[in-house]
């Protein structure tokens, strides 16, 4: 895990080399085959023959969420671990890392817009007279759309995930990092 441009592809590439390891991809944008510019995608070249999953899988019309994500991955893992090797995941996107990795309960979800042209006081009232303890500010309209959504969905509120630190697999966690300056002298380089 890190920052783009910080050198995990590289890494990855060579920890997969030694460890008879395959790379999946925990990056939110890399999912789709046209974001190319812009996320710091792996080029094919640099690949150096190693397996890479959940690149390219969706166009950027298709919907891809973060329960899709969960599934996708952990279905994955369990098919690389089956076969005896081991799967690297490379990423930047803390929540699909955690989605993956960690007891996430994800429900699917369908949006609705019917609540998108109330205020954000209206919105914050209409979610305390179903969950007078939430923990969302007012001014998060999102989320509360979100909750008042899944309460449509689910006649249930929507909780916090209690079991979120609970970690499903055997799991090395390596965060690399570097000075501003260099981070960013790298990603301007590659411009």
């Amino acid at each position: 895990i890190g920052p783009t441009g910080v050198g995990k592809t590289k890494l990855s590439i060579s920890l997969a080399k030694r460890m008879n390891a395959v790379i999946m991809n925990a990056d939110s944008m890399q999912i789709y085959k046209e974001l190319n510019i812009g996320t710091a995608k792996i080029k094919e070249e640099e690949k150096e023959n190693i397996k890479h999953h959940l690149f390219d899988i969706k166009n950027i019309d298709e919907d891809y969420t973060v329960y899709d994500y969960q599934i996708d991955t952990r279905d994955k893992i369990d098919e690389i671990l089956k076969r005896g090797s081991i799967p690297i995941i490379v990423g930047g996107t803390g929540l699909y890392i955690k989605a993956a990795l960690y007891d996430y309960k994800f429900n699917k979800e369908e949006e609705s817009n019917k609540y998108l042209n109330y205020s954000n006081d209206e919105l914050y009232n209409k979610l305390l007279t179903i969950d007078p303890s939430t923990t969302i500010h007012k001014n998060n309209k999102k989320r509360i759309i979100r909750a008042l959504n899944y309460y449509d969905n689910n006649n249930e509120i929507l909780k916090n995930n209690e079991s979120r630190n609970k970690l499903l697999y055997d799991a090395i966690f390596i965060g690399l990092t570097t000075p501003r300056d260099i981070l960013y002298d790298r990603i301007n380089k590659k411009k």
